[in-house]
């Protein structure tokens, strides 16, 4: 025991005083009493016991005593340092409930669930780790705890681990604690965990990486390239030796494809099939230690042509081919004067016009047009700059500028900044050496733009429809030869369209859908109403009369035969142990409630023996 104020002895002194008052013992005087007075006061009493008055009177000396001594040695500031078990006071149990832990019939996962239930010391608090770290319980109880585990099943997800082992960190606030990892450490994505255990242990925190993974036989679809005409589909052996597999391709509950296929040891295989609209299931017909990843969901809109009308009087070649190569089009072209009814149109491109030729209210009739939720688009030709095009096109043109060849910018790549631009980086729009000198129109969007800050491509709102401008020249620009050009264009008139992108039928798992009001909501599993949808599980997803798909599609995931790059101790070599510490206690607070408690029990004493 050490002492940080030694001076503090000197306050002993104060049982020597009390000693010498109890030693002091007044003189006796003698005083006549009438005996009479002494029997009438004495009336009706019971007499005290001798020795309860004595055992009284020394226990008040002995509390009184406690009391000074207890003080003296609290002014003396008194530590002492003592063994402890750091790890005894929090547990933060980190358990991966990924796709991976769900192999050999979810053994992995109960596996996991055992140990955590044994190792549970002081507050307990639950994370899991998937795709993002979930709080599932905060410093509660044993029992809370042991009753949240035993409902928790493996998800179709990914892994997080160490923005879960994060989450622990702030859970300790930095108090000494246990974080218990319990995981096959096939994680997908976030920090090393390893890196983050050492930032947990710099805060005084006991880690245990405890690996539950077993080698298991699994071959698993971990991609899908889906497109509106075509999907294909990537397929892993994680094995060590061939491995024989069928396939379905299950659409509307009839097979529509059937593939057999011969693995060669940890190979990856693919195979195409038209996409068909509607619900299809691509399935892995053998089964092995890992069954979430032999199935995959696709989800596609019924497919219909989209009906465009090019009005010139000069056929641009390069635009005629990029809409007769888009599957989505149906490409009619008229030549003015003779122009059909706009009613059979989604969209409607003007071309080289002779506006000579075009007849009296023809851009009244485009007009109306879009206002009715259809659209325009306006390419530019040689004269448009003394062209009168109405309130179709939505750009203002002054000039032309020729003979300068200029690069053509996604307008995330030029100087300017005064309009918004949705961005798509993988368009190049190459080089032109002649274009007009223009102003986009106020509440516009410019999609790209010349060296020197003059939109060419701008589209912006009218009544329910829309208006682009396309200012590039073909013939004078080298964007016409590109691979992008019938990408654009096939993109361009798909949103004009409001076709749908396949893409947003298909989603990862783990993702997580805002629907903005309570909603009624078909998950794999139930029927729920909520605002939005986490999808954790594989499989299809209805709500608002749409039908989306989630898939795991994770190489990382799928292998279950991983091996960690870092220490970890197998689940069954795991055994909980203590971690002896040492730190020093100062006794002081601990004296002074000594002291306060034998004041209280003194005053008890002395109210009993009617003192007070």
């Amino acid at each position: 025991m050490e002492f940080g104020f030694t001076l503090g002895a000197w306050a002993f002194m104060s049982l020597v005083a009390l000693l010498i008052i109890y030693l002091i013992r007044p003189r006796p005087k003698d005083v006549t009493i009438p005996s009479l007075m002494f029997i009438i006061k004495e009336s009706g009493k019971s007499i005290k016991s001798s020795f309860l008055e004595k055992l009284l009177k020394n226990l008040i000396f002995l509390l009184q005593a406690i009391a000074l001594a207890a003080l003296a040695l609290a002014i003396m500031q008194p530590i002492i340092n003592i063994a402890y078990d750091s790890a005894s006071a929090n547990t933060v149990i980190i358990l991966d409930a990924s796709a991976s832990m769900a192999a050999h019939d979810s053994q992995r996962f109960d596996d996991a669930v055992d140990i955590a239930k044994s190792s549970m010391k002081g507050d307990v608090s639950i994370v899991l780790a998937q795709e993002f770290p979930v709080l599932l319980l905060d410093n509660k109880n044993k029992g809370e705890a042991s009753s949240i585990l035993s409902r928790i099943e493996p998800k179709d997800v990914g892994t997080n681990l160490g923005d879960a082992m994060l989450l622990a960190k702030d859970l300790l606030q930095g108090e000494e604690g246990r974080v218990i990892v319990l995981s096959d450490f096939a994680y997908t994505s976030g920090p090393d965990p390893n890196v983050v255990k050492k930032i947990l242990e710099a805060d005084g925190a006991v880690v245990d990486l405890v690996d539950i993974g077993e080698p298991g036989d699994n071959a698993g679809i971990i991609d899908l390239v889906i497109t509106r005409y075509e999907t294909d589909v990537f397929i892993k052996n994680y094995n060590d030796n061939d491995k024989e597999l069928t396939i379905s391709v299950v659409n509307r509950d009839n097979e529509i494809k059937k593939v057999s296929m011969s693995m060669d040891p940890h190979s990856i295989t693919s195979f195409s099939f038209e996409t068909p609209s509607g619900e299809t299931e691509v399935r892995i017909n053998e089964k092995d230690d890992l069954m979430p990843d032999n199935s995959a969901y696709i989800t596609a809109p019924d497919m219909a042509d989209i009906n465009v009308l090019l009005i010139t009087n000069d056929i641009n070649k390069y635009l005629r081919n990029a809409m007769e190569a888009s599957r989505d089009i149906s490409l009619k072209i008229a030549e003015p004067p003779i122009i059909p009814d706009f009613g059979e149109f989604d969209v409607i491109i003007l071309g080289s016009l002779d506006h000579g030729k075009l007849l009296t209210g023809t851009l009244d009739n485009l007009e109306d047009f879009v206002k009715r939720g259809r659209s325009v688009v306006v390419t530019a030709k040689p004269d448009s700059h003394e062209t009168d095009y109405g309130n179709i096109i939505p750009v203002s043109i002054s000039d032309r500028a020729e003979q300068i060849s200029t690069k053509i910018y996604p307008y995330s790549q030029s100087s300017a900044s005064l309009y918004g631009f949705v961005d798509d980086e993988s368009i190049d729009f190459g080089t032109t050496n002649q274009y007009f000198i223009a102003r986009a129109e106020n509440n516009s969007v410019v999609y790209a733009m010349t060296a020197d800050n003059n939109p060419v491509i701008v589209s912006s709102g009218r009544g329910e429809g829309s208006i682009v401008y396309y200012g590039i020249l073909d013939r004078m620009a080298t964007f016409k030869s590109s691979p992008s050009y019938p990408v654009f264009w096939n993109d361009l008139i798909n949103s004009l369209a409001g076709t749908e992108d396949i893409n947003s039928f298909n989603y990862p798992t783990g993702k997580l859908i805002a629907l903005g009001a309570e909603t009624q909501v078909r998950t794999p599993d139930e029927s729920i109403r909520t605002d939005r949808i986490l999808l954790d599980g594989a499989g299809f997803y209805t709500y608002n009369d749409k039908t989306i798909s989630a898939n795991l599609l994770s190489e990382a995931e799928s292998d279950i035969n991983r091996e960690t790059t870092f220490d970890t101790t197998g689940k069954h070599e795991f055994q909980l142990q203590e971690v002896e510490r040492r730190k020093d206690v100062n006794l002081e607070i601990y004296l002074i409630i000594i002291a306060l408690i034998a004041m209280l029990l003194e005053l008890f004493l002395v109210k009993y023996r009617g003192d007070l």
